[in-house]
């Protein structure tokens, strides 16, 4: 069983659940984008993806698919994913 260190239990204690509403940009190939829906956000670090994704991570379960990964302790790691600045 893959254990997590404790860099990630600190990341992972310090992610919230924020609604996107349309209202925040994120860079794109061709612009930006403006996803909506819920997603994980760092204070520190910004918004949480995978990597290879332009947009946070939103699940199709919602801000309940969220709460259940918190509720499992988090990621494991966080080798697969990037975070995502806002463009201003």
């Amino acid at each position: 069983m893959e254990s997590r260190t404790l860099e990630t239990i600190t990341i992972n204690n310090s992610l919230e659940i924020v609604r996107l509403n349309g209202n925040v940009k994120f860079k794109a190939p061709l612009g930006y984008t403006l996803p909506c829906g819920y997603c994980f956000k760092h204070p520190e670090k910004g918004y949480f993806a995978f990597a290879g994704d332009i947009v946070p991570y939103i699940p199709r379960g919602g801000k309940k698919a969220l709460l259940s990964i918190m509720e499992s302790g988090g990621f494991l790691d966080f080798d697969n994913s990037v975070w995502l600045q806002p463009l201003n």
